[in-house]
């Protein structure tokens, strides 16, 4: 977990919750161990071990998620999860995100589904757009 991690959620006027969790859980098919599979099959991805924290917003920033949607960040190995606005994240996703340490999900629900984002400890990331639950 990012050191300051709770800090960072405040100031952007969030904070983890249990609920955000459970959502985030149930919205990757109940299982965290389908995670690399939905990293498998990303529409893009990216290595992101040369990126700076600049790098990293602008590729966030060009994947067409809605800026003002509500998203669900989630630090998988840490059973954490917070909302907040896309636009939100990205601007703080170097205090959100630390490489070689964590793995970061942003889900954002749209009209067709979810775009799921994650950024491993591997320093790759990756966009899958997928089907949400109750979604046909």
């Amino acid at each position: 977990m990012p050191p300051r991690l709770k800090e960072t959620l405040a100031e952007i006027g969030t904070s983890p919750s249990r609920s955000a969790f459970e959502e985030a859980v149930h919205l990757l098919g109940d299982d965290l161990a389908r995670v690399p599979e939905i990293q498998q099959n990303a529409e893009v991805s990216a290595d992101a071990s040369h990126f700076l924290a600049e790098d990293l917003q602008s590729w966030l920033l060009a994947q067409n998620v809605d800026i003002d949607a509500e998203v669900l960040g989630v630090w998988l190995s840490d059973g954490l999860a917070a909302r907040a606005s896309y636009g939100k994240f990205v601007e703080v996703i170097d205090d959100l995100w630390y490489p070689s340490s964590d793995d970061v999900a942003i889900i954002a629900l749209n009209p067709n589904g979810m775009d799921v984002i994650i950024i491993d400890h591997e320093e790759k990331i990756s966009l899958t757009r997928m089907k949400a639950p109750g979604h046909s």
